[in-house]
């Protein structure tokens, strides 16, 4: 058992211009952010995936206010990375893949 943390530091200076924080900060940090916010409900059994790639987004052309959503979800396409060749994923099935929309999970 136990409890896991984490900690993300993020910037260049502990007090950054707005400029910088908002063009350069928040754009490169985000994904890592997000990331971490998907994977604290679970974090030892969603810390290495599966990961969702392709994601596409487009309206329904049968219904009005009806969004279509696509992706290709695996836990097995980033088998490796790069220079940590025993770093594997790909042993879980993929039961199912929930969207959000303005919630957190």
């Amino acid at each position: 058992f136990g409890v896991s943390s984490f900690e993300l530091e993020i910037g260049e200076d502990f007090y950054e211009s707005c400029k910088l924080f908002e063009e350069e900060i928040v754009p490169s940090n985000l994904p890592a952010l997000i990331y971490a916010a998907k994977v604290a409900k679970k974090p030892f059994t969603l810390g290495k995936g599966p990961d969702v790639f392709d994601l596409r987004v487009s309206r329904d052309s049968a219904a009005n206010e009806r969004i279509r959503v696509s992706a290709l979800a695996s836990d097995s396409r980033m088998v490796n990375i790069k220079n940590y060749p025993k770093f594997t994923t790909g042993k879980q099935h993929i039961k199912e893949v929930k969207l959000y929309l303005d919630v957190h999970p």
